[in-house]
């Protein structure tokens, strides 16, 4: 027991280290809280960095849109800036025919109504008027366009012009939901400790020479964000357990296999995960006699496992992962029973 906490303690130190602050953001509260923390700090260029670089990711987050906007209407980021930030926006219809799209600007101080010019590639007019509120509603077949605005004082004069703006209004596609259609791997890699139980449990000692391999399939949409299939590679090593007795001197297990499991999704970092699987054991038994002669013994079968994780992103994509399995060895005459413990690292590769 002195020894595995010699090994298990450093681990959860290690464990309890990454849980510090400072974690990459992963949900949209997430990044609003870091936006504003950066505001707070006046630190408006990695708060412009922040949000640009998820709406460059992905231009149809409204919330990240809806922060940009407030930055810019408080004016801690420049024209330019927000300008360069709009281009990532998408505007979008379905469908081959003309569809109403609705676009709109925040407002600018001062202005009673707006002169706005949409012209399509070809430099052709398509819309040129005057509008009195900060949107205007108009029919577009898929194509690619461009629009500026000029905000009109109380005194019916134009004020300047903004840059051209790209649009572009293409032809939507139906979400896909399903496993396949939004796969997202994970691979991993740790070290276990294997405290033997049951039958073997006079023969054997406990073990954490070995190593964890995993790599899990999840999905992304739908139902399916909180099932997914892993498999596994691992290896232990285990040494005899009292060497006054006719026992192994050392036993091997290479395993394979897989298992299905669901897992919790978090707005925040930190999700629970439960399994259940099996695969193939391949085992082999290296011992003395009584005469001293070395005899081994080797034998492929069967595995179950059953268990439970808790799995840390601390900088994504990157996750570390401790947990524990029920795992059961089938021999033919008994099993090998044991609890696995572990610790890993990984990251998710898609």
């Amino acid at each position: 027991m002195l020894r595995t906490a010699r090994y298990l303690v450093p681990l959860m130190i290690a464990f309890a280290l990454m849980m510090a602050p400072g974690a990459y953001p992963e949900s949209a509260s997430d990044v609003n809280r870091k936006a504003d923390e950066l505001v707070a700090k006046k630190d408006f260029a990695g708060a412009y960095a922040l949000l640009s670089g998820v709406l460059e990711r992905d231009p149809e987050n409204k919330a990240v849109k809806e922060k940009l906007d407030s930055l810019y209407k408080e004016k801690y980021i420049s024209d330019q800036e927000y300008q360069t930030a709009l281009r990532n926006r998408k505007f979008t219809t379905k469908g081959n025919a003309p569809r109403l799209l609705k676009l709109e600007w925040n407002g600018v101080p001062g202005a009673k109504k707006y002169s706005v010019q949409i012209q399509d590639q070809a430099g052709k007019s398509l819309f040129d008027d005057t509008v009195s509120g900060s949107l205007i509603e108009r029919e577009f077949a898929p194509g690619q366009y461009r629009m500026r605005i000029g905000p009109i004082n109380k005194f019916n004069k134009l004020v300047g012009w903004s840059d051209w703006q790209d649009l572009s209004v293409v032809k939507g596609k139906a979400p896909v939901y399903g496993f396949w259609a939004n796969l997202h791997v994970a691979v991993a890699a740790g070290m276990p400790y294997y405290q033997v139980t049951g039958a073997f449990k006079p023969y054997l000692g406990n073990s954490f020479s070995g190593v964890n391999l995993m790599t899990r399939f999840e999905g992304g949409k739908s139902i399916w964000k909180y099932t997914g299939i892993e498999l596994e590679g691992a290896y232990v090593s285990m040494k005899y357990a009292d060497a006054s007795k006719k026992v192994p001197d050392q036993g091997t297990l290479m395993m394979g296999g897989g298992a299905l499991f669901v897992r919790t999704d978090f707005d925040f970092p930190v999700n629970l995960i439960a399994r259940a699987g099996g695969g193939g054991c391949s085992s082999t038994y290296q011992y003395t006699t009584l005469t001293n002669k070395t005899n081994k013994l080797t034998s492929t079968d069967p595995y179950i496992r059953v268990g439970a994780s808790i799995e840390y992103v601390f900088y994504r994509p990157f996750f570390c992962e401790m947990g524990v399995d029920r795992l059961s060895v089938m021999y033919k005459d008994s099993s090998l029973d044991s609890m696995r413990y572990y610790f890993m690292m990984g990251m998710r590769v898609r």
